[in-house]
């Protein structure tokens, strides 16, 4: 059966909140399909938006193994069984890391009732098999008055894209810092086509690919459910959207994650056919070239249950995909 409700969105600090009044969530990040309340929005920030990501070679993160150590991982088998990710709050979503997967952004969803709404933190850990530390705000990129969802932050951590869903609005803002010692700063709109205006659209789940070239998010207008939308990044500034036609279908799509070199896609997806188990599963496709179309697509069934599961990042060798599943962030990966 097909579920409607709001949608939250939130540039590059991630989670999900279900909102007073609200239906389904993925990853507890508000879903397409009801209206927005009527009022003010927090959404009177600049628009621009110069560089999304440095692609410097001093801003990269070399997660390449050696040439002699041979495949990380065969991508063509199953996932082994996933396993939670210690350090994280059972409540926390969106999970987005850093190249080396040291470094981990999240929406903390507000407690029932408490009066607060969902904001984006930053947590750490010493190896990619630990545990996350303390977890701590991201500070002014959080709207105090909204709630915040959906984190992806550029290669070199100095952009943050995000959504944010408050009276009137589901939106996908950006902010950005000049040093990763910095903190950043307070975000703004994403300027050009990628935000609609109609008071029952959505925007949001917003994932940057690692060199800022290519946004994917989803879009649901007029109320209606959500499909996958992609906008390349050129000239200084995100073009205007494209359907990602052949993983949309007439049930909701979101939540779409997409591997370094743009050949391989995972998305959740309400659909009932392809082996589904019910409500939302992670699906994936593939393409030869950046250029085609996405094909070959398959139920993840491997990682899917009859809960809700949604895919909130995947490691630069396409080797490990973390997501949003029963018990909070679980991570899994391609057996060898």
């Amino acid at each position: 059966m097909r579920r409607r409700s709001r949608w939250g969105v939130t540039v590059s600090s991630l989670g999900v909140l279900l909102l007073a009044g609200g239906g389904a969530c993925v990853g507890n990040e508000p879903q397409v399909g009801g209206a927005a309340d009527a009022g003010a929005s927090d959404t009177s920030a600049d628009t621009s938006a110069d560089a999304v990501v440095d692609t410097s070679a001093d801003a990269s993160v070399d997660t390449a193994a050696d040439s002699d150590a041979g495949p990380a991982c065969d991508v063509t088998k199953p996932f082994a069984p996933s396993q939670i990710v210690a350090g994280l709050s059972a409540t926390a979503s969106g999970t987005r890391l850093s190249a080396d997967e040291l470094t981990v952004y999240v929406t903390q969803a507000a407690l029932p009732d408490s009066g607060m709404n969902a904001q984006l933190f930053v947590a750490v850990r010493a190896t990619p098999a630990g545990a996350f530390g303390s977890a701590l705000s991201v500070g002014a990129a959080n709207s105090s008055t909204d709630d915040n969802f959906a984190p992806t932050v550029s290669a070199d951590a100095l952009t943050l894209i995000s959504a944010r869903s408050g009276p009137g609005y589901n939106s996908i803002f950006i902010a950005t810092r000049t040093s990763t010692a910095a903190q950043f700063g307070s975000g703004s709109l994403l300027a050009g086509p990628v935000n609609t205006t109609g008071p029952l659209d959505y925007n949001g789940s917003p994932y940057l690919q690692p060199d800022g070239k290519l946004l994917f998010f989803t879009r649901g207008v007029s109320g209606l459910g959500g499909e996958i939308f992609q906008s390349a990044f050129s000239g200084g500034a995100f073009q205007t959207p494209t359907a990602v036609a052949e993983l949309n279908t007439a049930a909701q799509e979101t939540a779409s994650v997409i591997t370094s070199d743009a050949l391989t896609v995972y998305w959740a997806s309400q659909r009932t056919d392809l082996m589904a188990h019910g409500g939302y599963d992670i699906f994936m496709a593939s393409r030869a070239r950046a250029t085609d179309a996405f094909s070959n697509l398959r139920n993840v069934a491997e990682l899917n249950s009859a809960s809700d599961e949604s895919p909130s990042w995947v490691s630069a060798d396409g080797c490990r995909l973390y997501f949003s599943g029963p018990g909070g962030t679980r991570v899994a990966s391609h057996q060898r």
